[in-house]
C-alpha cells in the first residue's frame, strides 16, 4: 500500500532555485530553513528551522565542567544532484552534513558524519530544528517526559520518530536506523530530544546524547552530561528524515510517515523476518505455528486449566500468577473467553473434544457471575472448594468496582462465541442484553461512558468523563445490535464512537486503565507539559478501531471504515518497524504497550493483529496484511512472557507468564486467522501475497490461466503446507507452480482456491 500524503518534493539550496512544493534554504553559519507550499500556486513559507543557537547543539565535559561548543563552519555547497553539502570544524575534529533528496518520494535525508581526531568528552551533538508554527495541535514522541531535563534515549526507538502538526502544517524527523548499530550505540549513544514551549520555540533534535536513567518513574531518562562517553579517533555517522508539508490532512499528517516507514524499514525486514515467531532460550524449539498451538492447547494450557462441576454443568478457565487460589479472569488482559473462542474453533478444526469442553467450561463459567442489573465483577476465585467472584481493579480507584472495559470485552467475546459457534445457547443474548441495558442507562450525553462503578452502580470518579474506554462500549453496542437489532444499541454505538472521534482522537488521550494503574502508574489527572502530551495506552486505540470496523460492518457507512483506518495508523505508530541492534532476537513488528512504558513487543500484539486482519479484508490494503503476519509472529517471540526489555534496555523477554496474554491468547489469533489464510497467501486479482506461517513469498507471477509462486522457510517442515488464493476467476481452472511443481484448480463460488505445497529450505 503506497500511499502519499505529501506533495512532489524537489530540494534547492536557494530560495528561488525550487520548482516543488518543499526546499531548502541554507543560513549564515550553516543553518537550514525548511519551507513548504500547499501546492505549485501557493506562497512560500517557513516551517522549521535551525534553533536559534545554530545548527547543532554540541557540548562536552572539560574538567567536570560543561562547556558548550560553537562549530566553525568552512564550506557550504551546493553539488550538481541536488545535494547541499556542509563541513565544520570542532575543537575535537570535523563534522560533515549531507541534504539529500530521496528519488520517487517527497522526503529528503540528512546524514551527519563526525570526524574525531582528539579525545573528548562529548555529551550532547544533536541536530536542533525548531517548528516555527505557534501552538501546534498535534504532538507525538515514543515516551512521555517526567521532567524538562528528561531526553528520549535509543532504548524508546520503537517508533523513533518525533512529529508536530498545526492546521495543514506538518513537520517529523525520523531517525534512519540504517544507521543505528550496535557498534555505535555502544560508544556514542543516540537519542531524542523534544520540547514545545507554549509560544514557538518547539525544538526537536536527534544526535549523541548522554543520559542516565532516573528510579523515581517507571521510564525516565534524564540528560547527564557526568556520563557522557569518552571519544578517541574514529568516525561517527548517523542520520534522520525530515518530513514536511504545508497541506497535510489536519490531524493526519503522520499517515504518511506511518506508510513510508514500512515501505522503507517494516516491508524489507518483514521479508527476512520469518523466523521472528521463533521461541527465545527454553522456548527456542517453538517455530512453526503448528508448534505453538501444542504449546498453548497440549502443553502450557493444561498445566495451568482448573475445572469444577456444578450440577452437571462444567465450568473452567485458566489461571493467572496473581492469585494464590484456582481463579479465572475475564478481563482486558486475561480475556478467557476470547481464548476460549479460539481453542473452540482449533477444538472443532482437528476433533479435539476435550478443548472444545475446556473452551466451554469457561463460557459456562462467565454466564453463572453473579449480576447486579447487568453489571458482573472480573474475577472467579475458588477458596478452599467455594465460589468467590472479585473485581479486576487490583490498584484502581477503588476494590469493588465494576469495570466497563472488562465487562464489554466478555461480552464481545460471547456475542462472537454466540454468533459464530454456539447459536443454540440461550443463555448468551440475554446475559449480553443486560449489560447492554446496563451500560446504556449510564451513557452520558456526551456519549462517553465512566470506565468504573461502584458497588452502589454509581459511576466512580476516575475516568467517568474523559475516557478512552469508551471505545470498549461502543464495541460491544455495534455487535449487540447486529445480534439483537435493537436501534438502541446501534445508537448507543454511534454516540460512543462520535465521542471517541470528537474528543479521543484530537487530543490523543488514550486513557485507559492501564495508562494510570499498571506498571506505569501515575495520577489520573497526569499531564506533561514539556511535550505537551497525555497519557496513551494502545489498548485503547485497538478497541476504538475495532469499534469504528464493527460499525462499518453494521452500517456499510464507509466513513467509520475511513475513521477506523486512520485511528489504527495511530496505533501503528506504537508497532517496531525494526528491531533493536542491541537486543539479540528479531523483534520486528511487535506492539508497544504506551507512551510511558519501556516495553518492547508486549503481548498486546495478537489484539493487534486482529484488526489489522479485519482492516485488510475491507480495505485489501497489502500494508495491513504484512504487519497483522509481522504482529502475530512477534508475540510468540516473547512468549510465555509479556514482553522484551521491560526496563528500557536488553535484558530479554520479561514478565511473568500467563496464559491469556501471550500464548493462549496468541494461540487464539491463529485459529481465527490462518485457517483463514493458509500458511501462505496470494491475491491474483491484486497480484501480491505474502508468507503467512514462518515462511516467505520470494517470487509471484500472474497470467492469464497461471500462476506461479516460490515460497521458502528458514524452518524445515514434516507436512505440506496450504497455500490459500483468492481472487480467481470461479469455475475457471488456473494452472499453479509452486517451487517447481504444478497442478491445476479452479476457484469455488468466493474466487478462492487452496493448494498443498512442499516448502523449500530458505537458502
Amino acid at each position: 500500500m503506497r500511499q502519499w500524503f505529501f506533495s512532489a518534493l524537489v530540494l534547492s539550496a536557494s530560495a528561488g532555485a525550487a520548482e516543488g512544493n518543499v526546499r531548502v534554504a541554507t543560513e549564515e553559519g550553516g543553518g537550514i530553513v525548511l519551507e513548504a507550499r500547499p501546492g505549485p500556486a501557493g506562497a512560500w513559507h517557513a516551517l522549521a528551522r535551525s534553533s536559534p543557537e545554530g545548527a547543532y547543539q554540541i557540548e562536552m565535559v572539560v574538567d567536570g565542567a560543561v562547556q558548550k561548543v560553537a562549530p566553525i563552519l568552512v564550506e557550504t555547497r551546493t553539488e550538481g544532484s541536488g545535494e547541499i553539502f556542509s563541513r565544520y570544524d570542532l575543537p575535537f575534529g570535523r563534522l560533515f552534513r549531507r541534504i539529500q533528496p530521496l528519488p520517487t518520494t517527497p522526503f529528503w535525508r540528512v546524514e551527519n558524519r563526525l570526524e574525531i581526531n582528539k579525545e573528548v568528552k562529548l555529551a550532547r551533538l544533536t541536530d536542533e530544528v525548531a517548528f516555527l508554527p505557534k501552538d501546534p495541535e498535534f504532538i507525538w514522541s515514543q515516551n512521555l517526559k517526567w521532567s524538562e531535563s528528561d531526553v528520549l534515549p535509543h532504548w524508546t526507538f520503537k517508533f523513533p520518530a518525533l512529529i508536530l502538526q498545526k492546521e495543514e502544517d506538518f513537520f517529523g524527523l525520523m531517525a534512519d536506523v540504517d544507521m543505528i548499530t550496535a557498534d555505535l550505540l555502544k560508544q556514542a549513544p543516540l537519542g531524542f530530544d523534544l520540547a514545545v514551549g507554549p509560544d514557538g520555540g518547539h525544538r526537536a533534535g536527534y544526535g549523541f546524547l548522554a543520559y542516565q536513567r532516573s528510579r523515581e518513574h517507571h521510564v525516565q531518562y534524564v540528560y547527564a552530561p557526568e556520563k557522557a562517553p569518552v571519544l578517541r579517533e574514529g568516525t561517527f555517522t548517523w542520520a534522520w528524515f525530515p518530513f514536511l508539508a504545508a497541506d497535510a490532512p489536519r490531524q493526519e499528517g503522520f499517515r504518511a510517515l506511518v506508510r513510508f516507514v514500512w515501505e522503507r524499514w517494516g516491508h524489507p525486514r518483514f521479508l527476512e523476518g520469518a523466523d521472528a515467531q521463533r521461541g527465545t532460550d527454553e522456548m527456542r524449539h517453538l517455530c512453526l505455528f503448528d508448534d505453538w498451538r501444542n504449546e498453548a492447547w497440549n502443553l502450557f494450557g493444561p498445566k495451568v486449566y482448573h475445572e469444577w462441576e456444578r450440577g452437571d454443568e462444567k465450568r473452567g478457565g485458566y489461571a493467572t500468577f496473581w492469585i494464590k487460589d484456582p481463579n479465572v479472569w475475564f478481563a482486558s488482559w486475561f480475556a478467557s473467553v476470547r481464548t476460549a473462542y479460539g481453542e473452540m474453533l482449533y477444538g472443532r478444526r482437528v476433533g479435539d473434544k476435550r478443548a472444545q469442553e475446556r473452551a466451554q467450561a469457561a463460557v459456562n463459567l462467565i454466564l453463572s457471575a453473579p449480576r447486579r442489573e447487568g453489571a458482573f465483577p472480573s474475577i472467579y476465585v475458588n477458596q478452599n472448594g467455594k465460589d468467590t467472584w472479585i473485581f479486576r481493579n487490583r490498584k484502581g480507584p477503588a476494590s469493588d468496582c465494576y469495570a466497563t472495559f472488562d465487562m464489554t470485552w466478555t461480552g464481545y467475546w460471547l456475542l462472537r462465541f454466540h454468533g459464530d459457534l454456539t447459536p443454540q445457547d440461550g443463555r448468551i443474548l440475554p446475559f449480553c442484553r443486560d449489560l447492554g441495558e446496563f451500560l446504556l442507562a449510564r451513557q452520558l450525553p456526551t456519549g462517553a461512558v465512566p470506565s468504573f462503578f461502584g458497588a452502589d452502580l454509581a459511576p466512580a470518579p476516575e475516568m467517568k468523563e474523559v475516557n478512552a474506554e469508551t471505545s470498549g462500549a461502543g464495541l460491544f453496542w455495534a455487535v449487540l445490535y447486529g445480534a439483537t437489532k435493537d436501534e438502541r444499541f446501534l445508537t448507543a454505538a454511534r454516540k460512543a464512537h462520535g465521542y471517541i472521534w470528537r474528543e479521543i482522537v484530537p487530543t490523543r488521550r488514550w486513557f485507559d486503565f492501564e495508562a494510570f494503574i499498571s506498571c506505569s502508574a501515575k495520577p489520573f489527572d497526569f499531564y506533561d507539559p514539556w511535550t505537551r502530551q497525555y497519557p496513551a495506552n494502545t489498548l485503547s486505540m485497538i478497541r476504538a478501531a475495532q469499534a469504528a470496523v464493527a460499525l462499518f460492518e453494521a452500517t456499510g457507512e464507509k466513513a467509520y471504515l475511513e475513521q477506523a483506518a486512520c485511528i489504527a495508523d495511530g496505533l501503528l505508530l506504537h508497532q517496531q518497524p525494526w528491531s533493536h541492534p542491541l537486543m539479540r532476537e528479531n523483534l520486528i513488528g511487535g506492539v508497544a504497550v504506551q507512551n510511558s512504558d519501556l516495553e518492547w513487543s508486549d503481548t498486546r500484539a495478537p489484539y493487534a493483529a486482529e484488526l489489522l486482519f479485519s482492516l485488510y479484508e475491507h480495505t485489501g490494503a497489502l500494508e495491513y496484511l504484512e504487519r497483522a503476519v509481522a504482529a502475530l509472529r512477534a508475540n510468540f517471540k516473547v512468549s510465555p512472557r509479556e514482553n522484551w526489555g521491560h526496563e528500557g534496555d536488553e535484558k530479554g523477554p520479561t514478565g511473568r507468564a500467563k496464559f491469556h496474554w501471550g500464548t493462549g491468547s496468541g494461540a487464539a489469533t491463529l485459529e481465527m486467522y490462518v485457517p483463514r489464510y493458509g500458511e501462505a497467501y496470494v491475491h491474483a486479482g491484486r497480484r501480491y501475497g505474502v508468507g503467512i506461517d514462518g515462511c516467505t513469498l520470494r517470487h509471484l507471477e500472474v497470467a492469464d490461466g497461471s500462476l506461479s509462486v516460490r515460497i521458502d522457510s528458514p524452518f524445515q517442515w514434516p507436512r505440506p503446507a496450504r497455500l490459500v488464493i483468492e481472487g480467481l476467476a470461479p469455475g475457471r481452472p488456473t494452472a499453479v507452480t509452486v517451487n517447481g511443481t504444478t497442478r491445476t484448480v479452479t476457484a469455488d463460488a468466493a474466487s478462492r482456491a487452496e493448494v498443498p505445497f512442499t516448502m523449500v529450505l530458505a537458502r
